[in-house]
């Protein structure tokens, strides 16, 4: 039972991650930004948001990253979209501000975690 506990917790602290980084680009948006960063901006909020979202649904138990939805697509193969919006999106705003960069510590974890094969308990 340990084992799915730090699972659980490693998700929450990705999702706490995204979250942060969704503060961090909160706080550098200002009211001098173009209709075309605006909207950019805007992407990248919903994707973070959704990364954060899937990252708690992991973590409370509702949503398995290895979870078949799109054909042989896995939700975590999926979760490359949003990541990618996010990333892709900051290019156009002002001085190419990389913060989304940040997106790609959590990714990486549950990238870490999706691949992490669970061995069963062994009754000795």
């Amino acid at each position: 039972m340990a084992a799915a506990e730090a699972r659980a917790h490693i998700y929450w602290a990705c999702s706490a991650l995204s979250a942060l980084t969704l503060l961090f680009i909160a706080a550098k948006v200002t009211s001098s930004f173009s209709t075309l960063a605006w909207v950019c901006t805007a992407l990248i909020v919903l994707a973070t948001v959704t990364l954060a979202a899937l990252y708690a649904a992991c973590a409370l138990g509702r949503l398995q990253l290895s979870t078949s939805i799109a054909g042989r697509a896995t939700v975590f193969q999926l979760s490359v979209a949003p990541l990618l919006i996010a990333v892709a999106s900051a290019a156009a705003l002002p001085n190419h501000y990389t913060g989304t960069l940040a997106l790609l510590l959590p990714w990486g974890i549950t990238y870490w975690l999706h691949n992490l094969n669970e061995t069963k308990p062994t009754n000795q």
